[in-house]
């Protein structure tokens, strides 16, 4: 029987696929519920919670991996935190994510080929707040929510940014946004315009 595998997000490569082999399962299913189960005289029902959340759980896995993560990260090694959706163990319950691996997802949905995969309005409805000064120097970013820049901070864009349909910049008194030949569209690819700007608040364009 095949290994299951999956493709990594692609940082470069912005149109490229991204696939999931799982091979077999079906096959599987029917093998245990026509054969095995009536060859051992037991009852299918009894395995079939068993079998979905080994297959549930397995999926998740590979979908991990298609979300950038991998079997061991800078806090544990390979295999070494048990109740990882990224651990290989078999008897593993697999219901557990790091916040360092949920951070890693994130990053993979805004940077990588896979902002191609998410609808249109996607929006946290979350507003992301700059305290501080940033410096955004991205390719390509896609962004899931509004931007708030507080008083008196500095927000650089670099790139192509894009932002959900209903999203917003709000530049607080005395703040400034930066395009540094930064491209701002939605993600139904219409023009970016919708900049919020309070007293004093500025935008600079090169």
């Amino acid at each position: 029987m095949m290994n299951s595998i999956s493709q990594f997000p692609s940082y470069t490569d912005f149109n490229r696929s991204s696939q999931i082999s799982y091979p077999n399962k079906y096959v599987a299913k029917i093998w245990m519920k026509e054969i095995y189960t009536k060859k051992n005289n037991i009852s299918w029902e009894k395995y079939v919670k068993g079998f979905f959340i080994s297959y549930y759980r397995g999926l998740s896995h590979e979908l991990g991996h298609s979300l950038g993560l991998a079997h061991s990260n800078k806090y544990h090694g390979t295999n070494k935190c048990f109740k990882a959706m990224m651990s290989q163990s078999g008897k593993s319950p697999r219901n557990y994510i790091q916040p360092s691996e949920i951070g890693k997802m994130h990053k993979a949905l805004m940077t990588s080929n896979l902002i191609q995969f998410v609808s249109e309005d996607a929006n946290f409805n979350v507003p992301m707040i700059i305290s501080e000064n940033e410096n955004w120097d991205f390719k390509t970013l896609r962004f899931y929510q509004d931007i708030i820049v507080k008083e008196g901070k500095i927000l650089i864009l670099n790139g192509t940014v894009i932002f959900p349909p209903n999203a917003s910049i709000t530049l607080e008194k005395n703040a400034t946004l930066v395009l540094n030949k930064a491209t701002l569209k939605t993600a139904n690819k219409k023009p970016f315009t919708n900049i919020i700007k309070r007293k004093h608040a500025t935008i600079i364009q090169y």
